[in-house]
């Protein structure tokens, strides 16, 4: 799934590489969005929906029922990054906190604020791992929504990119560096 300006999603096939615009109509939210606000800054696919944040907003698509919304969820700040794990959305916020929802009931049920995170990923069994402005990893438990520690410091400036390679985890950083964790 591929996101833009404008309300638009494609979707893309990817044997003939041609796209279908989908476009979902945002006046319907109950949240007031302006027009210069509505462009799509990160996407997640999870057990069949599609999760899209603009803004502060996530929206929850079905894209097998013609793209209806499913339901909103709400961050305080402006959405840089989600991974989703045991019916649970992690959601960064350019706040630098991260909040975790319920994915039935649509509920926040933990915060965890002045993270620094700008990346997160879904690691393994158990495992969320954040990256971000503070320069270090930081790993939560997926099931107990808890923080459990800092990686050792391997990067100069800002986390930009995290890789999961199923043995490996993948770290670029504004430092010019790539760092490989095994």
């Amino acid at each position: 799934y591929g996101g833009t300006f404008l309300n638009s999603i494609y979707v893309w096939n990817s044997k003939v590489y041609t796209g279908e615009k989908k476009t979902f109509d945002i006046s319907k939210s109950p949240f007031e969005i302006k027009p210069h606000d509505n462009w799509v800054s990160c996407m997640l696919a999870y057990k069949g929906l599609v999760y899209f944040a603009i803004r502060k907003l996530i929206f929850i698509y079905d894209p097998k029922n013609n793209f209806q919304v499913v339901g909103y969820l709400e961050c305080p700040s402006d959405v840089a990054n989600m991974c989703a794990k045991h019916g649970r959305l992690w959601a960064c916020s350019r706040d630098s906190s991260i909040r975790i929802f319920d994915l039935k009931t649509k509920q926040c049920l933990k915060s965890h604020d002045s993270i620094k995170a700008q990346k997160i990923i879904s690691v393994g069994k158990t495992q969320i791992l954040t990256g971000g402005y503070d320069h270090v990893i930081k790993s939560f438990d997926s099931q107990t929504l808890e923080y459990k520690r800092t990686w050792k410091e391997r990067h100069s400036d800002e986390i930009t990119c995290m890789l999961w390679t199923g043995s490996e985890l993948w770290v670029g950083s504004l430092d010019k560096s790539v760092t490989i964790w095994h």
